[in-house]
């Protein structure tokens, strides 16, 4: 309630401020769901810092998650900026990411695109380790298919203004089925391979032969799901 009287008064009152910034600090998830629709009527880098270091810390908590994605879609670009930004992101955020960049393909915004695909690529990660990165990718591609979008078909979208991002996930994702086959790899690091299939005319038919030896018995629900999304 303390945080919702604060409602269009924060602005101009540097304690309010003050305040709600040390509330993003430490606080339960309830109280940043109403933090976040607070926050969220305000563009300040301020406020914006605050609802990245909450995504950071808690974008992980449905009921964040949630709210943070249910904010103006106006803000949604700025968001994705002042996050990808913060200097070390956890690995739970990824999904989160992932969602923003569903959101700036929904819109069709290639800035925020290239932009938030820019911060992931110039980012150090490994295709066979969990990281942020290959979750947010994961997450994103996963929404691409399910609109029966293709990594690949990005390249020519947008008057090509995606082209560099896409050559460069292409050379990066290269491993994505021998990883997704190997079976001493940690299970969530196999989904995200799975995940990342099926993108790429040059490896089609290796990406898919992957998938089908997914469906065998053996493995796990969640891997045979993820597989079967990628041969439909």
């Amino acid at each position: 309630q303390a945080v919702e009287l604060c409602r269009g008064r924060w602005q101009d009152e540097p304690d309010l401020r003050k305040a709600l910034g040390a509330i993003g600090e430490d606080s339960s998830a309830p109280v940043y769901v109403k933090l976040i629709g607070v926050l969220s009527d305000d563009e300040s880098p301020s406020s914006l810092a605050t609802l990245a270091d909450i995504a950071n810390r808690h974008g992980d908590e449905p009921f964040v998650r949630d709210a943070l994605l249910s904010i103006d879609d106006s803000l949604h670009p700025q968001l994705l900026e002042t996050l990808l930004s913060q200097p070390a992101l956890n690995d739970h955020t990824g999904p989160l990411i992932g969602e923003l960049l569903l959101n700036a393909y929904r819109n069709q915004d290639p800035g925020t695109l290239k932009t938030g695909l820019e911060s992931i690529l110039k980012s150090k990660f490994s295709g066979r380790a969990a990281s942020w990165q290959m979750a947010a990718l994961a997450h994103w591609i996963r929404g691409l298919r399910q609109s029966k979008v293709s990594l690949a078909s990005l390249a020519t979208k947008f008057k090509g203004s995606l082209k560099s991002e896409v050559e460069q996930l292409e050379a990066t994702l290269v491993d994505a089925a021998e990883v997704a086959l190997d079976e001493t790899a940690p299970s969530e690091v196999r989904k995200m391979a799975v995940a990342v299939l099926g993108q790429f005319e040059s490896r089609q038919s290796t990406d898919l032969a992957a998938a089908t030896q997914l469906l065998q018995p053996h493995e796990s629900p969640v891997l045979q799901s993820w597989a079967i999304e990628v041969l439909q």
